[in-house]
């Protein structure tokens, strides 16, 4: 699991591994998709100076094909990807953001994926590019639980 927020203040990122539970339990989709969600709901509490401002906008970029069709408002048949929508919009209310989420492609998304592929050298030699400070963020073994989505996914009829 990686992701890599951007601000003024600095690049702020997260590198954790799935559990085999996890592997076992989501697709591919389903765990870019808690990524994806996990992004919006735990930067802002670990960088608020970037999120105090009232109502301005974020730019999501997501290479998941299936993210951005579920991140665009169209159906979905998977429980897993229904609770990190709902879970993202819940954030973008929360925290007063507006979101534009974009498709990218991988070969542009080089940070995200370094991180998501476990290649720290990789997201370390593009982001000190930026010349920004670098924080790495960690989650409780709480925040960093993915029983809901897996709750969702077993309730939804795939």
């Amino acid at each position: 699991m990686g992701f890599v927020t951007i601000a003024k203040d600095g690049v702020y990122f997260l590198m954790e591994p799935w559990s085999d539970l996890e592997k076992r339990t989501f697709d591919i989709c389903e765990m870019e998709m808690i990524t994806y969600d996990f992004a919006f709901k735990y930067t802002p509490l670990i960088a608020p100076s970037h999120f105090e401002r009232q109502n301005f906008e974020i730019v999501g970029r997501e290479d998941n094909e299936a993210v951005r069709w579920a991140m665009a408002g169209n159906k979905s048949g998977k429980g897993a990807m229904v609770h990190g929508v709902k879970s993202v919009l819940c954030s973008q209310v929360q925290h007063s953001f507006l979101i534009t989420h974009i498709r990218v492609a991988t070969e542009d998304n080089i940070m995200a994926d370094a991180l998501s592929r476990g290649d720290l050298e990789t997201f370390l030699a593009e982001a000190l590019k930026l010349e920004l400070p670098l924080y790495r963020m960690r989650l409780s073994p709480e925040q960093r639980s993915t029983v809901a989505y897996a709750h969702a996914k077993a309730a939804f009829k795939e």
